[in-house]
């Protein structure tokens, strides 16, 4: 299950943010330091996570077709099947709206522990924990060829707690609003400012993780929060 692993992503996002800075400052001097004992390492690391994989099946064996239809096919696109099946339930948590709380994420929950740590009477149920508990239960999103239940839980896509604030008018905003400022950011390619590489990575985790899960319900707001107040100190 190592494409389902989030850790996999973690390094992928570091690696693409590096190589198109490195493209986009000097994209000669990337091809002439391109050798061949660079393309032996990369091959050693593709084969090393093949041979990983086969060591986590059962049969001890690599699988390609179970590789394609798992970890490929399923781990991408089962946040969307869950999505689906959720918008067609009327009763589902979907339909609830919060107008903007489920993607403020842990700042909502950061709040929350405040008011209890300073004893403040107030009780807050934090979207983010709802959210998440919500989603966890174990659901069928389809059938394998041989009849067998897909059965997964904890998917959802960022679509799940952008449509839960505003439905589909406050995704194709947020969609404007996120292509907006990655090509704002962007030009931190060429300047290497830290502040807007740290938030053009904070974008691309958003990109990446979005696929798998609600990620606006988690710490990256939190971090994008932090990254902000700093730059106005």
């Amino acid at each position: 299950m190592f494409l389902g692993r989030f850790g996999f992503y973690y390094v992928l996002i570091v690696l693409i943010l590096v190589l198109m800075i490195k493209v986009f400052r000097n994209c000669k001097s990337l091809l002439n330091s391109i050798s061949l004992i660079y393309i032996f390492i990369a091959t050693c690391i593709l084969f090393g996570v093949f041979f990983i994989s086969a060591l986590r099946n059962s049969n001890r064996q690599f699988d390609f077709r179970e590789f394609l239809n798992i970890y490929i096919i399923d781990y991408h696109t089962e946040s969307f099947s869950i999505f689906d099946s959720e918008l067609r339930d009327e009763k589902s948590l979907l339909h609830e709206r919060t107008y903007g709380r489920a993607s403020l994420g842990t700042l909502e929950s950061s709040f929350s522990v405040a008011l209890a740590f300073f004893r403040i009477p107030l009780r807050i149920q934090a979207q983010s924990d709802l959210i998440g508990g919500y989603l966890n239960k174990n659901r069928i999103i389809g059938y394998s060829k041989d009849g067998r239940p897909k059965e997964y839980n904890a998917f959802g896509s960022v679509l799940f707690t952008l449509y839960k604030d505003g439905g589909i008018p406050f995704i194709i905003g947020m969609g404007i609003l996120f292509g907006f400022c990655v090509a704002k950011f962007s030009k931190s390619f060429i300047s290497l400012n830290p502040y807007y590489v740290s938030l053009l990575s904070s974008l691309f985790f958003i990109g990446i993780f979005g696929i798998f899960k609600p990620v606006m319900a988690e710490q990256i707001t939190q971090t994008i929060f932090i990254l902000w107040f700093i730059w106005l100190i």
